[in-house]
């Protein structure tokens, strides 16, 4: 969950209105009233897309003479734990595959083969997963900021 209030600079009819329409332009199901826009995103698949689709929902309300911006990152997380479970999950089931295949040899042999790249990916796959978490609330940091600012 990430929160960010700005101080609002321009009316909040235009923050509103710029908000729908780039929410909505990335694939969120917008719903916009008075003071508040709220939406629900298509999720993260890659980390090629736009990172504020790791928003899963959002809302902003506008009061006060500011914009405050909440997302859960619901995208982020499933794309993250995605990236942290499949490749020790690809390692075992090759391994018990090659086991039934073609017996204990060949099933050690296959866990021995894929050990060090599991090893790396032990390694990489966190460092991946809290760069597309930095990627996805730099966007929202920076979405609430420009909605501050519409003109």
């Amino acid at each position: 969950m990430i929160t960010v209030r700005h101080p609002l600079y321009a009316s909040p009819d235009r923050g509103i209105a710029l908000a729908a329409s780039i929410l909505a332009t990335h694939g969120f199901r917008v719903t916009p009233s008075d003071i508040t826009v709220h939406a629900v995103g298509p999720s993260l698949n890659s980390n090629k897309e736009n990172p504020l689709r790791g928003a899963g929902t959002v809302l902003l309300v506008f009061a006060d003479g500011a914009v405050e911006g909440t997302a859960d990152l619901a995208g982020t997380r499933r794309l993250c734990l995605f990236i942290r479970v499949f490749p020790p999950l690809l390692v075992g089931f090759l391994s018990i595959f090659f086991f039934f295949a073609n017996g204990l040899r060949s099933g050690v042999q296959a866990a021995c083969g894929l050990a060090p790249m599991l090893l790396v990916w032990l390694i990489v796959g966190p460092l991946l997963a809290g760069w597309i978490r930095s990627r996805s609330e730099a966007a929202f940091r920076t979405f609430v900021a420009n909605v501050a600012v519409a003109r």
